[in-house]
């Protein structure tokens, strides 16, 4: 019993070093709840705009207004090869949005980066909070709009104004 107990072991750590310690890292992640795969799946109804500026040079852009503090946050994972950041951002707890008490003090945001060409680089903003996704991007936004001009996406969405038509003189 005790051989079986020591090759079962062996076998165990022999499979955790194979793998690494990112699954180890996942799992704890899970189960504190700090998960970005749940953010990840949650992309489709992020707030997003576009920026004329490289993916490195925004992403550490984004990590700089982090740090600095404009956001109350704690950065929990930053993935520099996939371009992700999972933050947990805490707000006050006495607003109201839309007239709704706003009780939930922090939840986590996930910032995921997209180069959609050269040069332009697409920002996602995910929350399973959308009070807290909406708070975020509007703070992260603000604060890169003066340093990388926005891509002229409004400009192209409005319509053209109606030509007023010509009074015929009588």
């Amino acid at each position: 019993m005790k051989k079986y107990f020591t090759k079962l072991l062996l076998v165990f750590f022999v499979m955790i070093t194979m793998c690494g310690c990112s699954i180890l890292s996942n799992i704890t992640r899970n189960i504190m709840g700090n998960s970005i795969s749940v953010l990840k799946r949650d992309r489709p109804n992020a707030k997003s705009r576009v920026f004329d500026c490289e993916i490195r040079t925004c992403f550490k852009k984004i990590v700089a207004i982090l740090d600095f503090g404009i956001i109350d946050n704690q950065i929990l994972a930053l993935d520099k090869r996939n371009f992700t950041i999972l933050v947990l951002v805490s707000r006050p707890t006495e607003e109201k949005s839309d007239d709704i008490p706003f009780n939930i003090s922090n939840t986590d945001v996930g910032i995921f980066l997209t180069q959609e060409s050269p040069g332009r680089t697409k920002v996602e903003i995910s929350s399973l909070s959308s009070l807290f996704a909406e708070y975020t991007s509007d703070k992260i936004f603000q604060e890169l709009q003066p340093t990388l001009p926005q891509t002229a996406q409004l400009e192209q969405s409005m319509p053209e104004p109606a030509a007023e038509p010509e009074q015929e003189a009588e």
